[in-house]
């Protein structure tokens, strides 16, 4: 999905910061939805749905599955810049 928010700045509430916070809460909110609902499914035991699998950007998807134990995300991306490859191996590496 794609999501536009327009404000008008002619008419500014007096109470813009709530605004402001709400406005900044919607992209972790519509994920957060989706993470919630897998871990209510693992706490209640209904596994084996299918993943859900999030196209974040071009090149980035998530995955997220519930299973009897745990909840795994995957973060599946394309460093395109040589100097992001060599974070990654390091990162990895840390792991």
């Amino acid at each position: 999905y794609n999501v536009s928010v327009l404000l008008d700045m002619e008419t500014i509430p007096d109470d813009w910061e709530a605004t402001v916070k709400k406005v900044g809460l919607l992209k972790r909110n519509c994920f957060a939805s989706v993470f919630e609902r897998y871990f209510r499914l693992q706490e209640d035991g209904d596994v084996g749905h299918k993943r859900a699998v999030i196209n974040y950007r071009q090149d980035e998807t998530l995955y997220v599955e519930a299973q009897e134990d745990r909840v795994t995300v995957v973060f599946s991306t394309v460093f395109r810049h040589e100097d992001d490859v060599v974070i990654g191996k390091v990162f990895m590496q840390e792991l």
